[in-house]
Formats: C-alpha cells, structure tokens, sequence
C-alpha cells in the first residue's frame, strides 16, 4: 500500500511525531511518561489510518497529506496515560502493543548505556525526574536502530542563565570579544566570562546587534558588567511567566497611524491563536489608546522600543540611531525571543502588515507543531510572504474587518519571507532568520502553495463602502505553479467570527468613545514610505546595494503638529575611557509630544 520509497520517511516522521509529542507531556509533567518502539506505533490502527492516502498520492505530495493526518496524533488532549495508549494501539492483534513487566522495568542496569530498541511501550510514573528521563529513560530511534536519550531538563540557556541583547560598535566589540559579568543572591556572588555573539550577519551599519549568555546563580537580585576598573550595576528582568502557546513579535513601530492593520491582526492573532507583543517607538495618539484597551483585554502587549541615547556625546556629533538597522529591529526580536523563551511554545517574527493565516490546521499551535514535528531536527520554520491588495474603509464609522477580509487579492508577487522559531533551539535572531543555530539543527521553508504570508501591501482606503452581508471568502493563491488546494485563505465562518469579535470591541463605550477620532489621513505613512523608497528601497530592488546606507527611519524627517506617544525612559551613560563605554535605560515608558519621534 505504501510506496517503498516513502515507507521508511513515514513510519520515521510518524515516530518522531510520537516520540516528541511525548517528550512535551512529560517536560510539563502533565501526565506519566510513554516509551515507545516504532513498529508499535507503524503497525497499529494510526498507520492503517494515514497509509491509505497513498493510493491516490504516491508520491511527495501524498507523503503531505499524511504528515497533515499525523498530526492528531501530536495535538489530541490526552487527559491520561490509557487514552493515549488505547489511541496509539488499537489494533486487532493486541499483542502487538503491549507494557513491560514490573519486574523487567525494575531490573538493574535496564536503562543504562545504548540498547536495541523492545517491542514495547513503556509506562514509567509522571514522579520520575526528568534527570533520569534525560539520562537514559526516553528514547528516540535512531537510523542503526540503536536508542539514546534525547529529553533534556534544560532549555538551551542552561541553568540559571542570564541572556543580554546589546548594540554597539562592530569594530570596537570585535576587539573586546568577551565581557565579565558578576551576579549576586542572598547567599554568594559569582564571576563569569561570556563571549559576545553577533546578531546582525553584515556589516551595511557601524551598530550592531550582539547577544551574551553566561551560567550564574540561582535567584540573583543583582547583576553588574565589568568596565575597565569598575563594576557597573545594571538593570534585569524575569522571562514572561504567563503561558501562551504561540506569540508574534511585531518589529518595532514608528509614526505608526494605521489603525485598520492593527485591528485586522490583532483580531484575526486573537481568532487563531496567538498572543500579539508590540514594540513601539512612536504612535498617534488615539490609535495608541486605542491599543490600549485591546491590551486591558489581553490582545496584546505593548512594551516601549527606545532610541539609543549616549549621555557621552551629542546627537550632532554622532547619531547612533542613524548607525543601527530599521530601528535596531534584530535586537527587538531578540529581546521578544529571551522574553517568551521559557514561556511559549512557538514564536513568530513579522510586520504589523504581514499575517500569518494558518491553513494546515485550525490554529497557529497546531499548524506549528504540524510542521515542527515531521522534523524534529528544525530550529525555525519560514515562511515567504505574498503581496496582497485589499480595501478597507477611510473613516472609522465606515470600519468594517469582514470587508477588508473578502476584499483580499492576492498579487502573485513574492518577498523575502519571515520565520517562526522553536524557542528551545533559537537564542537570538536578525530580522529574517538567525545567524547561530545548535548543530546538526536546521530550518525549514515551507512552500508557498502549502501557505505563506499574508502582506497586506497595498491597502487601498476608501470612503464609501459596499456594506456587503455575504462576502465571498477570499481566495489562496500565492506565486507559484505548483499543486493549491481548493480551499480559500480563510473560511467565510472564520471571517464571520472575526467581523463579530470586532463588534463586541467597538461596542465598549471607552473603545465607542476613541474610535472616531482615529486618524483619516496618514501623514507620516507618506513621509516615511518616501524617504524610505529615496534612501533604501531604490537601491535594494535595483541591485545596487553598494549604494545603501545604513536603512532606518532616522533618516527620514517627521511632521510636527500631531498628538502623539513617543517611547521614554531614564538613561545611563558610564565611560571611563579605559575599557568600554556603557549606555542603558531603566523605567521606560510613553510620553505623550508634539509630533511623533523616529
């Protein structure tokens, strides 16, 4: 039934969709811990399940449709140990599943050193450390059919690892190499060396982006850096404890007015499952408060994205923000990344204007895990992003989310695309992808025409609207010649339940009161879009990058004569001329100004 060319890579994937499943439980600790050998899982009711697909898709694409099948496998609820045995061996002959006697389990040296893989499935109490899970009890198969262990107790940090994101001169820090950090608890202090690794894999602008990691003390309430002959005490922060499955950073936001991108992701996030973190620099004001509301109402998250301010030297003299790439982008996706490392499951790296619409499955953690888990050796997946045209209404009382949904076209051009990393294998990343990945890890593309980004890059704004009732949903078709299924980009219950999460917003009264003050006329879009196209744009899509100047909106002259909120803090600046400069700000906030700030 199944092609001999694509037997082994099924009953492979379908394993290790199995295995890592597993190993997820059992790192929560939700439930006991399943050992299992493949030829269980390959002979059972789930492979007679997915192996028929072949018998019209022999072939690649049918290799698809049964990674997409498996994948209940990896997202169904298990709530106890049985059901998820009864699912992975409901089989005629029940032989073929079966546990390990108590005695054998209980053996001396039963988990010690590499063994050939047993016909079995084992059961192993959820009070087993993950210590001796990491050590020898979980297996995963491997191509001499020789088992190793494979769950790690530790993210890629390690213990007690403290994560710094800097910005600084490439020429200056190539020469430093390492820094010396020291750390405090109650009980002791301790002194490391940590190397200093790029983020930013060019040199087009003098600033870059760097990333430091270093093991130190369990609960530390104090952290300094060492410069030239003293110590420097500076500020921390705890990761994000709250759960959330799937978070998208959006790139820092600038001048930023356009209220009706931001609503259509925040509500379609919302639908399919993501938590939204915004940086932001600089925002008209009633689209910030605007924002706000959504954020009491657990949307999304805004944090302040500030300007590089040295007390040191004067902006005339240097402008170190003209000297760093779009706003010091890499290292806001990288402070995103360290914030939701320990705390999401997935995290994905776009524009306000790019969206992400999930097509393998029904949310974002499932279309993710989906992918993640037919190739367990992925750090990142990418996605390429599809320009799009699209309508939505001028002036807020006209909004409507559903006909800016059905009025989605896609343009068959494609871009350079965006990725969604497995947080246990990715410490930092640049704007595209990351630089260092662990060996033997690797990314994925998808293919466009199994899904890609949704650009939303040419937004035409109109002042009377159709009102349409019935929407057509619109269709998926991105750039490409290959195999599209029939199915639209979004489901015309999907964008019903969208249009009606938008109406339960705007009928709030502090939302009702904001909504028609936001803006008609988008400013600095127009200033910023030109001075982008005259100092980037022209020379990128020319070829002729030898001409591009370091790309950001510093560049870009900014009207005056508008409320808006720009990002704030209290900065630091220690320089004792003998080992390295340092800069950094503490309480960060939003200050509401004359004119937006680049």
């Amino acid at each position: 039934m199944v092609p001999p060319n694509y037997e082994k890579a099924v009953r492979h994937q379908l394993f290790d969709i199995f295995r890592l499943r597993v190993a997820a439980m059992a790192a929560k600790k939700e439930m006991d811990v399943l050992i299992a050998a493949p030829n269980q899982v390959w002979t059972s009711y789930l492979l007679n399940r997915t192996m028929h697909l072949f018998k019209s898709h022999q072939d690649s694409e049918g290799l698809l449709l049964v990674q997409k099948l498996a994948a209940h496998l990896m997202t169904r609820k298990y709530t106890a140990t049985d059901s998820a045995l009864t699912y992975a061996c409901d089989v005629p002959q029940r032989s073929m599943c079966r546990r390990l006697s108590p005695e054998r389990m209980s053996g001396a040296g039963w988990f010690r050193g590499k063994r050939e893989v047993a016909p079995d499935i084992v059961h192993l109490p959820v009070k087993t450390k993950i210590s001796v899970l990491s050590n020898a009890g979980l297996w995963l198969l491997t191509d001499g059919r020789i088992c190793s262990a494979s769950l790690r107790e530790n993210l890629i940090l390690g213990d007690n690892s403290i994560a710094l994101v800097l910005t600084g001169d490439f020429a200056s820090v190539k020469a430093l190499e390492k820094l010396q950090l020291v750390a405090w608890n109650n009980d002791t202090n301790v002194v490391a060396n940590a190397e200093i690794q790029r983020i930013t894999p060019h040199n087009v602008c003098r600033w870059i982006s760097m990333f430091v990691t270093a093991p130190l003390l369990p609960d530390p309430n104090k952290l300094a850096l060492s410069v030239g002959n003293k110590l420097v005490a500076i500020p921390f922060r705890e990761p994000v404890a709250k759960r959330h499955e799937v978070v998208t950073c959006i790139a820092p936001l600038f001048g930023n007015e356009q209220w009706q991108q931001a609503l259509f992701a925040a509500h379609v996030y919302k639908k399919f499952g993501t938590h939204m973190h915004l940086y932001v620099r600089s925002m008209v004001s009633p689209v910030f408060e605007l924002l706000k509301i959504y954020e009491s109402e657990g949307y999304l998250t805004i944090q302040p994205w500030l300007r590089i301010s040295l007390l040191t030297i004067s902006e005339l003299d240097f402008n170190p923000n003209v000297n760093v790439e779009f706003r010091n982008q890499a290292a806001a996706q990288t402070d995103c990344l360290l914030q939701y490392k320990e705390s999401a499951s997935y995290i994905a790296f776009v524009d306000l204007d790019d969206v992400l619409i999930p097509r393998l499955a029904g949310s974002y953690l499932e279309e993710f895990a989906h992918l993640f888990h037919s190739m367990p050796n992925v750090a990142y997946i990418h996605y390429t992003k599809e320009n799009t045209k699209l309508v939505a209404a001028k002036r807020p009382s006209d909004f409507s989310l559903k006909e800016m949904l059905t009025s989605i076209q896609f343009e068959r051009v494609s871009e350079t695309g965006k990725l969604v990393a497995d947080p246990r294998h990715v410490n930092s990343t640049w704007i595209h992808f990351p630089v260092s990945i662990p060996e033997g890890m690797e990314r994925y593309i998808v293919p466009n025409n199994v899904n890609a980004i949704t650009h939303l890059k040419h937004m035409k704004l109109v002042t009377t609207t159709t009102k349409t009732l019935n929407g057509s949903p619109p269709a998926f078709k991105p750039n490409t010649y290959d195999f599209l299924s029939q199915g639209p980009l979004l489901s015309a219950k999907n964008i019903n339940e969208i249009q009606k999460d938008f109406e339960r917003m705007t009928s709030k009264p502090e939302v009702t009161r904001i909504f028609p003050k936001l803006p008609t006329n988008f400013i600095y879009l127009k200033a910023i879009a030109q001075c982008f196209e005259d100092t980037y744009y022209k020379y990128h899509y020319s070829g002729r990058t030898d001409e591009i100047k370091c790309p950001g909106p510093d560049r870009c002259v900014f009207p005056r004569g508008i409320p808006c909120y720009n990002s704030a803090a209290e900065y630091h600046s220690i320089n004792d001329g003998s080992h390295v400069n340092l800069h950094f700000a503490t309480n960060p906030s939003f200050k509401e100004e004359d004119g937006c700030r680049p």
